[in-house]
């Protein structure tokens, strides 16, 4: 299925039959969606600021969640920037939203009972931080963003090269890798939004 420059992440939306690939990791940085039938790419391509890694994918909400990681390779001046996560529309396939995100975002994950978007931040170290523009160290921390306001709503704090994030929806766990062989599990709240999002599924379903 050849489309682009290497692919740094994937996602997939089952309802709509897309694939979406985020390409890197040098420029042209870009989103690029793939019908799944036809192994062609099916939409305009998305410029993305920056390289991307772990996306994820709101099949009933139709949003795609890209985190630019703020890592610019071959820039010759200051190469790291903060970080954010572009919300692109399924249906426009047009950027609707950038949430600052933290430093180095490397993934995201979406939970879609609570309408709730995790993003991992690997940080920089003071090491990394000297001679780039940036005050450090940036600690690596969990972002928790409401996918309704695209606010950043809390940021946990994690240990140093936390790399990847996923959740568990029904037992309302996240997970985070982070160095050291390590992965953290947070608990989360109540499923706020359970009711509504069964009924899209629902409602899906019909039409198949």
């Amino acid at each position: 299925m050849p489309y682009a420059p290497q692919a740094q992440g994937l996602a997939v939306d089952p309802i709509r039959g897309i694939l979406y690939a985020a390409a890197g990791p040098i420029p042209p940085y870009a989103l690029y969606a793939i019908d799944e039938d036809t192994a062609t790419v099916s939409a305009t391509t998305i410029s993305m600021p920056t390289q991307s890694n772990g996306l994820a994918v709101d099949p009933i909400g139709g949003r795609v969640y890209v985190p630019n990681e703020g890592f610019i390779i071959n820039e010759t001046t200051s190469p790291y920037a903060a970080a954010t996560v572009t919300v692109v529309d399924e249906h426009t396939n047009e950027i609707t939203a950038t949430i600052p995100s933290g430093y180095r975002t490397f993934a995201v994950a979406f939970d879609p009972l609570n309408q709730t978007l995790y993003a991992v931040n690997e940080g920089y170290t003071t090491a990394s931080a000297n001679g780039l523009g940036i005050t450090g160290p940036t600690p690596a921390s969990l972002a928790v963003i409401d996918t309704v306001s695209n606010k950043v709503t809390d940021t946990i704090p994690l240990t140093p090269f936390a790399t990847d994030v996923g959740v568990d929806s029904v037992r309302r766990k996240v997970y985070v890798s982070e160095g050291g062989g390590v992965v953290a599990v947070f608990s989360v709240g109540a499923p706020r939004h359970w009711i509504d999002y069964k009924k899209s599924l629902d409602k899906c379903d019909d039409k198949h």
